[in-house]
C-alpha cells in the first residue's frame, strides 16, 4: 500500500464534548488520500471510545498511558507521519470541506513553500473572520513580532522538517507553533497564507487560548528574545517587553523606543541571511505610521515626528517636508507618505 499524500495531525485530551464533530469535518474532506493520526493523550473521558466509533481505515489511533501534554504529541506525530504533508487540526475546531484539497494544490504548484496557513472562521463565542498576512517576506516580518500563522490552519511539508532537522520543541508547550515558525524561518523556509478560510476556529473559554495566557505571552516573549538573538541582535528587558506592545495596542510605547527597536532590527547581523532586508524596511516604517495615526497629532508635528526616527532615510524625510505643503489633513498627510516608503 502506498504511503498517503497527507498526514492529519491531531492530539486530544479529554476533548469529549467536541471531538466527534471534528473528526467528520476531516473524514469529509474532498481530498481522501490521507491518514488521520490522532493521538490520545491518556484521556480519562470517552474521547477513546468516540475516535473507535469511526469505521475509517484512514484513522490511526494512538493512545498514550499518561498524558505527554500536547507539544510532545505533535512532535511524536511528525515523526511518525507517513505523508508528504502534515496538516494541523485540534480536536476542538473543524476543517472546511476542502480544506485538504485546496492547500495540496497550492502546494504542489508551490514547491518552494515550506508552511502555508489560511485565514479562520471563528465560531461559538465570537463569529469573526480571521486573516493574515499571505507573501513570506511579510509573514517573515511579523514572525518578529508574533505568530503571523493559524496553527489549526497551516499544511507543513514534511521533507522541510526532515531536511532541517526541525520539530516542535517540548520547551514551548504552550507556544510551540510560534517557536516552530521562527525555527523554520531561521532554516531558510518559506511561508504562505492563504486568503480564504479553510478552518473553522471554536473561541470557548476552556481552550488553552484562554486558559494559559499568562504562560503563552511569557514564552512568546522568550521567543521574540531567542529570535533576536539568532538574527544577531541584543534587545534590553525593556525593549523585549516592548515588541509586543508594538504587535498589540502601541500602547504605552513612545516613538523612540519604537525607532530604536526598529534599527536595531535592520542592522542585526544575520538579517539579511533570513528576512527580505527592503521588504523590512518598508514593513517596520509603515508600522511607525501606523502609530503616528493615534497620535491625535496636526500634519505639522507628525512632520517633525518622522524627521526624528533614524528608520528614514534623508530622502525619505525631504519628500515627508514636502508633502505637508500638500496635504493639511494628518490623515490624508500620513497616507501619502505610507505610499511614497
Amino acid at each position: 500500500m502506498s504511503s498517503p499524500k497527507i498526514s492529519v495531525l491531531m492530539s486530544v485530551y479529554n476533548g469529549e464534548d467536541f471531538l466527534a464533530e471534528t473528526i467528520k469535518s476531516v473524514l469529509n474532506q474532498t481530498f481522501t488520500d490521507f491518514e488521520f493520526l490522532i493521538i490520545d493523550d491518556g484521556s480519562s473521558d470517552s474521547s477513546g471510545e468516540i475516535v473507535k466509533s469511526f469505521n475509517d481505515e484512514r484513522i490511526v489511533l494512538i493512545r498514550n498511558e499518561s498524558s505527554l501534554g500536547l507539544t510532545r504529541n505533535l512532535a511524536n506525530g511528525v515523526n511518525s507521519a507517513k505523508g508528504e504533508y502534515i496538516a494541523r487540526i485540534d480536536a476542538d475546531d473543524l476543517m472546511m470541506p476542502t480544506r485538504l484539497e485546496k492547500q495540496f494544490t497550492f502546494m504542489e504548484n508551490n514547491s518552494e513553500i515550506s508552511v502555508v496557513g489560511s485565514a479562520m472562521q471563528t465560531f461559538g463565542d465570537i463569529d469573526l473572520i480571521w486573516g493574515n498576512p499571505e507573501g513570506d517576506a511579510y509573514i517573515k516580518s511579523g514572525l518578529l513580532f508574533s505568530s503571523a500563522l493559524y496553527h489549526p490552519s497551516v499544511m507543513i511539508r514534511k521533507s522541510f522538517l526532515v531536511n532541517s532537522n526541525t520539530n516542535y520543541n517540548p520547551d514551548f508547550k504552550y507556544a510551540q507553533d510560534y517557536r516552530l515558525w521562527t525555527d523554520v524561518l531561521i532554516a531558510n523556509g518559506k511561508f504562505a497564507n492563504v486568503s480564504e478560510p479553510l478552518t473553522k476556529y471554536r473561541v470557548h473559554s476552556s481552550s488553552i487560548t484562554s486558559t494559559k495566557k499568562p504562560e503563552q505571552i511569557a514564552l512568546a516573549d522568550r521567543i521574540r528574545r531567542e529570535l533576536a538573538e539568532r538574527l544577531g541582535i541584543e534587545f534590553t528587558d525593556k525593549e523585549i517587553a516592548l515588541l509586543k506592545v508594538i504587535n498589540n495596542s502601541y500602547t504605552g510605547l513612545d516613538l523612540k523606543s519604537m525607532d530604536t527597536i526598529f534599527c536595531k532590527y535592520i542592522s542585526g547581523k544575520h538579517v539579511p541571511e533570513h528576512l527580505n532586508i527592503q521588504f523590512l524596511k518598508i514593513y517596520l516604517r509603515k508600522k511607525i505610521i501606523e502609530f503616528l495615526r493615534s497620535s491625535g497629532l496636526e500634519t505639522e508635528a507628525l512632520w517633525k515626528a518622522l524627521q526624528s526616527c533614524k528608520i528614514f532615510t534623508l530622502f525619505e524625510k525631504f519628500k515627508f517636508f514636502l508633502l505637508k505643503f500638500k496635504y493639511s489633513d494628518p490623515n490624508v498627510y500620513l497616507d501619502r507618505v505610507a505610499h511614497n516608503l
